[in-house]
């Protein structure tokens, strides 16, 4: 598994747009294989080991323009790489995703997400169309992470409103300024229409 991991870092950090394609790819498969396995011992160590990079080149790819030609295969990109996070958390939270350094960049890069201005003609006008559309399945998804997000926290970063079971493992998590903070701006938060 050490020896996969490397491989597919090698490839994220490439630099190559069809590696790093390939490599999001073979860390979405990565974490689909372990996300249901009961002992903690092996999906941590990948979200640990790809999820810093993952949000990295997410980030840099909201750099660029959704108008420019180039940037046709970013919402495709960026989408599975959302994807990958969101199928980590399924279960559970790993305490890497806890952590301030793993929570405060990806919180900024789905707030990122949900904002990006895409340019109406890369949108579609007919709404089965526009569902299709990679920029707006890249929003949907981050949506959900966010949802997903909050809904680990209790009630809007209140851990008395966690379940029992759940006090232990994200109590703190829960209440993190970290986590409330966000909730308090998804509040107020402008909701498009998707």
């Amino acid at each position: 598994m050490f020896q996969l991991l490397n491989d597919v870092k090698r490839l994220l950090g490439s630099g190559d747009a069809r590696e790093v394609g390939a490599g999001v790819v073979a860390a979405l498969e990565c974490v689909r294989v372990f996300r249901f396995r009961q002992k903690a011992d092996v999906l941590p160590n990948i979200i640990a080991t790809l999820f810093p990079t993952l949000v990295t080149i997410a980030d840099g790819m909201l750099n660029t323009s959704p108008s420019q030609p180039a940037s046709q295969e970013i919402p495709a990109m960026l989408h599975l790489i959302l994807k990958t996070y969101k199928t980590a958390i399924i279960v559970n939270l790993s305490p890497h995703q806890q952590s301030p350094e793993s929570l405060v960049p990806w919180g900024r890069l789905l707030f990122r997400v949900v904002g990006v201005a895409v340019p109406i003609e890369g949108v579609p006008t007919d709404e089965e169309d526009r569902e299709k559309c990679e920029w707006w399945k890249a929003k949907k998804w981050a949506y959900g992470i966010l949802s997903r997000l909050f809904h680990r926290t209790g009630s809007f970063g209140n851990p008395s409103q966690l379940p029992s079971p759940m006090q232990s493992e994200y109590g703190v998590f829960a209440g993190q300024h970290l986590v409330a903070v966000p909730c308090r701006s998804r509040r107020g938060h402008p909701v498009e229409t998707l």
